[in-house]
């Protein structure tokens, strides 16, 4: 059993022996007392900017290549690519607003709500995402003026060739597949979120704009996922600060 199910459960165990406490029904909530190891969160493997350039230029060869360079260029979730609509886009203004996410259920695919609150927000689109996804829509209408009345109008920005949300499986396997192409290292492909937001960090960005732009529900998540990166900002920060004060000085490196 996954360490956040035994989580969820005990949260919702206890939350019921709270009520027969409150109701005396129950002396005590025994399910308060009980500790929980604090998971140890997943190692992260990011793209170097190095990579995510060879990355990008291998998607763009792709059919839908503009998922993937949307996914790098912007850290959205695959969920939230895949439940993309085009009406959440305004090319024109060059925004996306993220509404819903797609989901595999039993049986299917559906579309829910985006994970959490903060997660229902708007990014601003970079002039090469805009440009990929007007290619994109062109190429789509191509494919559903070829299959005629076998078009499922579902306004899937990314979908099939007859317009069904493409498959999670499906999206894992074709990014393994540029994985390779681009003589790269195999990483998840939620890692690419991680890559944007690495990329992000080391161009001197804030923070608090990262966690917008990802739609974390606080700062400290943000901060907590990207530690990894924090030591070697920290030393640039102290060969600009010694560039600074006295340029003639080199900092050490390792």
């Amino acid at each position: 059993m996954q360490p956040a199910t035994i989580r969820y459960i005990r949260a919702v165990l206890s939350a019921a022996l709270a009520h027969a406490v409150r109701e005396e029904v129950l002396h005590r909530n025994v399910a308060s007392a009980v500790r929980l190891t604090t998971p140890r969160r997943t190692g992260y493997q990011p793209f170097t900017a190095t990579e995510a350039r060879k990355y990008l230029y291998s998607a763009a060869f792709h059919r839908h290549g503009t998922l993937f360079e949307l996914a790098l260029r912007t850290g959205l979730r695959r969920g939230e690519l895949l439940g993309l609509q085009w009406a959440d886009l305004d090319l024109d203004s060059g925004h996306l607003s993220v509404r819903r996410t797609l989901a595999r259920v039993k049986g299917g695919v559906s579309f829910q709500p985006p994970k959490t609150e903060a997660s229902q927000r708007k990014i601003l689109l970079p002039a090469a995402c805009i440009a990929a996804l007007k290619r994109y829509r062109q190429r789509q209408d191509l494919d559903r003026r070829e299959v005629g009345d076998q078009w499922t109008d579902l306004d899937l920005v990314f979908a099939s060739s007859t317009g069904r949300p493409l498959d999670p499986a499906y999206l894992h396997r074709q990014h393994e597949t540029l994985c390779y192409l681009a003589e790269v290292r195999y990483i998840r492909f939620h890692d690419l979120r991680h890559s944007c937001a690495t990329l992000l960090l080391e161009q001197g960005v804030e923070l608090v704009t990262i966690k917008d732009l990802l739609g974390h529900s606080r700062l400290h998540v943000t901060a907590d996922v990207y530690a990894h990166v924090r030591p070697r900002l920290h030393r640039n920060a102290i060969e600009a600060l010694n560039q600074a004060l006295d340029p003639t000085i080199t900092t050490p490196t390792d």
